[in-house]
């Protein structure tokens, strides 16, 4: 079974459910798809979708996971070494890290400019680890996820109360597969695994 899945949830929370399926189930076949863009299940790119927006059309069921949120961060010591950030505006006088604009897959994923439309990032990537490893590197501050901050106590939150977003997990399978039991039975546990994981942060 083909589980496609944003990176950032595959690597920090899925990855774990899907050891733990594994161990439950010793004959299932399960195949974890991470990367930046978004799958056709009618075209049969994958099983089972999780995705950060809802689908608009075709022959899809889908339900609501979970909530989850991000905060721009960046390192103790980079925000030690360089100017104070003490307001939106101060975020022209050091580096931000964030998606390469062009190649954004979902506009969900958009944040700067809703941050300011004055805000350019200099480092970016299309990869949520390449820039969570730039920033982790010093390079810069990034808006991030906060289930994936966490793990870093070098991880400082910058302007929390001025830059903070709320996005949705959603859970998507093509109506032809929904009521199949093996398909119910891998969907059931990772839902019930990223509720139980988000909710604890």
């Amino acid at each position: 079974m083909r589980v496609g899945a944003p990176e950032g949830m595959a690597t920090s929370i899925l990855a774990n459910c899907a050891a733990e399926l594994c161990e439950e189930h010793p004959k299932l076949e399960l195949q974890i798809v991470a990367m930046p863009r978004t799958f056709s299940l009618s075209k049969r790119e994958a099983d089972i979708a999780i995705a950060v927006s809802a689908p608009t059309s075709g022959r899809l069921k889908f339900r609501k996971i979970s909530d989850y949120t991000l905060h721009l961060y960046g390192t103790k010591e980079y925000l030690d070494t360089h100017p104070e950030v003490n307001e939106i505006s101060d975020l022209k006088r050091i580096r931000g890290i964030g998606y390469v604009s062009d190649l954004i897959y979902d506009k969900e994923l958009d944040y700067i400019p809703l941050v300011s439309p004055d805000i350019k990032p200099y480092l970016t990537s299309s990869s949520v680890h390449v820039q969570l490893e730039a920033t982790l590197a010093n390079g810069g501050v990034c808006i991030l996820h906060d289930f994936i901050a966490k793990k870093y106590p070098q991880f400082q939150k910058v302007l929390p109360d001025e830059i903070s977003f709320t996005r949705t997990f959603w859970y998507i399978v093509h109506e032809d597969y929904a009521k199949l039991q093996r398909i119910k039975v891998v969907s059931d546990k990772i839902i019930e695994h990223i509720r139980k994981r988000l909710k604890q942060d």
